[in-house]
């Protein structure tokens, strides 16, 4: 098992979180995402950071294999997942809590604290990866109509959270309108058509074969296809 890196929630340590060779903390301090997700966070009382690394993610994976393994740098397959709680943790007590069976208090008081991750891209830009976060406990402004409850495996424990996926969107693979039907896909809204089924790379490619020589997914191509795909 991986062991997991602990920190507080603080804005030097979300960063660091957030950074790797390709993407320093201090570049990670002026990513516009980067920092709306530690405000977003901060809104949802967020003390702990616990470090997954190194994590597969089969979003990045299948990403990665269609581009990034075929780069002249030396992108890594794996990345990082930060997990976010509202408690205060240390790195013994995450250890030993993880070295046992939890009782049946302990893994509903650890689901009580869980506020969602953030997968971290060994990328120099597009850092963000699937993100999976709570909404926020403000019913009376904001409604969430296209959330639904995932899964993550915390190191052995299965905890849940009810969000809506997001991940930044890859100007080098896939744009606004790819993302957005990779979003929608997870969200569990029933979609007809191979293209929503699909990885968000996948996407591209099938698109490209169907007569798009472009990298990217058209801005205007979710509008030409999304009423033929909702039911």
């Amino acid at each position: 098992m991986t062991n997991p890196g602990v920190c507080p929630f603080s804005p030097s340590d979300f960063y660091s979180a957030l950074a790797n060779p390709h993407a320093p903390r201090e570049e990670v301090e002026r990513h516009s995402h980067a920092k709306y997700l530690f405000g977003y966070l901060s809104d949802l009382r967020a003390e702990s950071i616990v470090i997954e690394d190194p994590y597969t993610d089969a979003d990045f994976l299948d990403d990665y294999t269609a581009h990034y393994a075929r780069c002249f740098a030396d992108y890594k397959r794996r990345c990082k997942r930060v997990h976010f709680f509202r408690r205060t943790f240390t790195d013994s007590e995450v250890r030993a809590l993880l070295r046992r069976c939890l009782s049946k208090e302990e893994q509903q008081a650890l689901q009580r604290d869980y506020l969602g991750f953030v997968v971290a891209r060994p990328l120099p830009r597009t850092i963000v990866g699937r993100t999976i976060l709570r909404t926020l406990d403000d019913e009376a402004r904001r409604r969430f109509p296209a959330t639904r409850t995932y899964r993550a495996n915390f190191f052995g424990v299965e905890l849940k959270v009810e969000g809506l996926a997001f991940q930044e969107q890859d100007s080098v693979l896939a744009a606004c309108a790819t993302v957005a039907l990779w979003s929608r896909r997870l969200s569990g809204f029933e979609l007809h058509t191979e293209f929503v089924r699909a990885a968000k790379a996948r996407l591209v490619l099938m698109a490209r074969s169907r007569g798009f020589f472009t990298e990217v997914l058209p801005a205007d191509y979710l509008s030409k296809i999304f009423p033929k795909i909702v039911v």
